[in-house]
């Protein structure tokens, strides 16, 4: 009877896991919307980059003009962000956090399904005029300006200076759906046009850590 007891158990709690992981997904893809495709930038394997690596550095990754050929020849697609991101301190007098910024386009809240509670998101008018202008997370406002409203208040992010107008509705973290991509911490996240982003950050990412020193070239 015990063993028939365990047996039941296991099998009762699989069935659930698999059902708790299934919702897990389907939430997961609801919130991504059921007609989204994530096209992401994958960094070469240690092996890849020997080979074509070079003192310039690698360029690998989404280029902007495959972004172009991709909305020009599938006529289907009903709208289409080009994003950039990088994790970097972002410090306001005394405060800081790391955060991930994110370069993008207006409509990158709308089909994330993220909306911005306090003042405004990002405007075509801030991509053309290259605005040193910021979205913020929901942690990121509460870490930065725990007492004071952050709204027209400037951060810091590496030596520019951005000023705050708007912040994000708190939201918490996408888990991966069977690996295919790690976990997404939207409430860590800094939203700036994206050409502001390839003007003040560029494309070539330089890192000096533990004494090795990489140079990468990334578009998108």
């Amino acid at each position: 009877v015990l063993g028939i007891l365990i047996g039941v158990t296991a099998v009762i709690w699989l069935v659930a896991m698999g059902e708790g992981v299934s919702y897990q997904a389907q939430q997961q893809i609801k919130e991504l919307g059921a007609t989204s495709i994530i096209v992401r930038t994958i960094k070469p394997s240690e092996e890849a980059n020997s080979d074509s690596g070079s003192r310039s550095g690698i360029a690998y990754g989404l280029l902007r003009s495959d972004y172009d050929r991709i909305i020009t020849n599938i006529p289907t697609i009903s709208s289409a962000v080009p994003m950039r991101e990088i994790s970097r301190d972002v410090r306001r007098d005394e405060f800081s956090i790391s955060a991930q910024v994110i370069g993008c386009t207006p409509e990158y809240f709308s089909i994330n399904r993220l909306p911005v509670v306090r003042g405004r998101p990002l405007a075509a008018s801030d991509l053309r005029g290259l605005e040193n202008v910021v979205v913020l997370a929901h942690d990121v406002a509460e870490r930065l300006f725990p007492i004071q409203d952050p709204l027209g208040r400037a951060i810091q992010i590496g030596t520019e200076f951005y000023v705050v107008v708007g912040v994000a509705q708190d939201r918490t973290a996408a888990a991966a759906i069977g690996g295919s991509f790690s976990a997404r911490q939207y409430n860590r996240d800094v939203y700036i046009p994206l050409s502001t982003f390839r003007k003040r950050i560029g494309d070539r990412v330089i890192t000096v850590r533990g004494g090795t020193f990489q140079n990468e070239t990334i578009e998108l």
